[in-house]
């Protein structure tokens, strides 16, 4: 069927809502806030019919979803307080790393009262952030380091095997 290119994709994209998305604001208020993925319109790279972007996005969508980029489900939202709330969020593994923008939208009636967006850095922590700086700043080393773990490892499983037939 061909393929289309569409601009400003994002490479993760979740959202929590405290009722279905229908009964917050009207289709137009959530398009224009692109909250829900069945209101998110991605720009095409092209001037094909509306059917065939519409296809070429539930496509994208689809995809995206299988790896895990885009959600199912809206996540809810947990009241802590009266001004206080709680989303929570899994990443996959295989999100790309970088700056991310979450924003948290409020509306009454139908109407956005007050917005506001924060940046978010993903970077992975702890041993996984060692290894790749290993891997990035000296990547020979690491290379090498990797080619010699490799030969051990098969040395050892040899002469552990060895062993268990003598």
């Amino acid at each position: 069927k061909g393929s289309m290119d569409f601009r400003e994709v994002p490479l993760f994209y979740d959202y929590a809502v405290s009722r279905v998305e229908t009964q917050i604001a009207d289709a137009q208020t959530l398009r224009d806030m692109r909250i829900g993925l069945n209101y998110i319109q991605f720009d095409p790279d092209t001037n094909q019919n509306k059917k065939n972007i519409a296809d070429f996005q539930e496509a994208l969508i689809r995809t995206e979803q299988t790896k895990g980029n885009f959600p199912l489900e809206p996540k809810s939202i947990s009241f802590i307080g009266p001004q206080l709330f709680r989303a929570n969020f899994h990443l996959p593994a295989s999100v790309t790393m970088g700056q991310y923008k979450v924003s948290a939208i409020l509306l009454n009636d139908g109407k956005v009262i007050a917005q506001q967006e924060m940046p978010i850095d993903v970077r992975p922590k702890g041993a996984a952030a060692l290894i790749l700086m290993y891997a990035t700043d000296y990547s020979l080393a690491y290379g090498m380091s990797s080619l010699l773990l490799a030969i051990a490892a098969g040395l050892l499983s040899f002469v552990l095997m060895r062993r268990d037939r003598a």
